[in-house]
């Protein structure tokens, strides 16, 4: 099973296999909000204080002992967490063996081993450090000031429905062309591209943890026509909005019926 997880954890690859086979799922997926996930699962990158993601851990964790999570099923959402969570990396372009030096089968193995909530927020934290100190490493080593602030200022407006190479550019007080070159020299990825990527991942965590409507995620993530969203959502993801969320929905049911 381990070794299944760890073999999707490649750029490009959209979900996770096998995920019927972790131990502990059987009962139903904590509840937690999608905006706290989203912020544990980025807060390597977002942020520059290290007790900030120890405290992401531990509000993760206590929000399980809150619903009655005991510990097989806290080994599962830590499993169901890391595997989401190392995707992401890869699609990003990251090296995994960086993140996990001993490789990606032997952490999921520790999870899978671990007899205490405080082991599982051990690795959990270890895996998040380990990310944030590459992040900023590599930010020192070929980041300029001027996408170091368009990132900042990205990860806090990416939802706004009038953020444009334009408004950025006028924001850090460049020319719009020399900004575009830039940003996709030093990131690998065009800034419109990055603008869509944090969008969409926004929208597949509502799809998936929320009832709200399409429309209604459309707007809350940028995009003030349902229609354009739907578009964009099924060009980037190879599947509707609709689709993604009852593939999601239809997983989970599976798992909770294994």
């Amino acid at each position: 099973m381990v070794m299944a997880l760890e073999a999707n954890h490649t750029p490009g690859y959209s979900g996770i296999s096998y995920i019927n086979e972790m131990p502990g799922v059987l009962g139903r997926r904590f509840l937690y909000p999608p905006e706290k996930e989203t912020r544990l699962m980025y807060c390597y990158f977002l942020t520059e204080d290290l007790d900030e993601i120890k405290i992401h851990i531990k509000d993760y964790f206590s929000a399980m002992v809150q619903q009655g999570c005991d510990i097989e099923r806290m080994r599962m959402e830590a499993l169901w967490f890391l595997t989401g969570f190392l995707r992401k990396l890869a699609d990003m372009g990251a090296d995994l063996h960086q993140v996990c030096t001993r490789g990606v089968s032997e952490i999921l193995n520790e999870v899978i081993q671990c007899q205490t909530r405080e082991d599982l927020e051990i690795i959990l934290l270890a895996v998040l450090l380990k990310s944030h100190e590459l992040v900023r490493e590599n930010r020192s080593r070929h980041s300029s000031p001027i996408v170091i602030h368009a990132n900042r200022y990205l990860d806090a407006h990416f939802v706004d429905d009038d953020l444009s190479l334009d408004v950025m550019a006028d924001f850090l007080k460049v020319n719009p062309s020399y900004f575009s070159r830039l940003y996709k020299k030093e990131t690998g990825q065009g800034f419109v591209e990055r603008i869509t990527y944090l969008r969409l991942e926004k929208a597949k965590t509502l799809l998936a943890a929320t009832d709200i409507k399409i429309v209604d995620i459309a707007q809350m993530v940028g995009y003030q026509h349902a229609r354009y969203f739907w578009n964009i959502f099924k060009k980037h993801c190879g599947c509707s909005p609709t689709e993604y969320r009852e593939c999601w929905r239809a997983t989970i049911a599976n798992t909770l019926n294994v």
